[in-house]
C-alpha cells in the first residue's frame, strides 16, 4: 500500500512541477500544458464554424485553418492560413480536440487544405433566441 501512496505522490509533484492537466474534449483525452496559455502558441488548429438563426437552420458554415497567436483570458486568437488576417475564437481548451495527422481538405475556408493541425475545434453558433 505504501508503495501505491508514495507513486500517487510522485506523479502529483510531477504533474505539478510540469504543470499537466488531462482535459477532456469529446471522445479524446487530450494530455497538455493546459494551465500554461503559452503551450498553446504556434500550435496549428482548424476550426469548423456553423451558424444558425433562431428555428436552428444553418446560415453559414465556414473552415478556418491556422496558427495561434496569442492567448487572452477570453479568447485565442489565430493568424489564419497564408494571410495577415487575424481571427478570435473562445477561450475554450476543454473544446480542442487533438488532430489525428493528415491533409484536412477544406470545403469553404481560407485554405483548400491544410496539413498536419495540432487541434480541431467545432462550434456551433445560435442566438439567443433559439428554441
Amino acid at each position: 500500500m505504501k508503495f501505491f501512496a508514495s507513486l500517487f505522490f510522485v506523479t502529483s509533484i510531477l504533474m505539478t512541477i510540469f504543470n499537466f492537466n488531462t482535459a477532456v474534449a469529446g471522445d479524446k483525452t487530450i494530455e497538455t500544458a493546459s494551465m500554461n496559455p503559452q503551450f498553446y502558441i504556434g500550435k496549428k488548429i482548424l476550426a469548423g464554424i456553423s451558424q444558425y438563426d433562431k428555428d436552428g437552420k444553418l446560415l453559414s458554415s465556414k473552415q478556418i485553418a491556422g496558427k495561434i497567436v496569442c492567448v487572452s483570458k477570453h479568447e485565442i486568437t489565430i493568424q489564419l492560413e497564408n494571410s495577415e488576417i487575424k481571427y478570435n475564437l473562445p477561450r475554450d481548451f476543454s473544446a480542442l480536440h487533438k488532430a489525428q495527422p493528415g491533409i484536412y481538405n477544406l470545403k469553404n475556408g481560407n485554405v483548400k487544405s491544410f496539413e498536419d493541425p495540432d487541434f480541431t475545434v467545432i462550434y456551433h453558433i445560435y442566438p439567443r433566441e433559439y428554441k
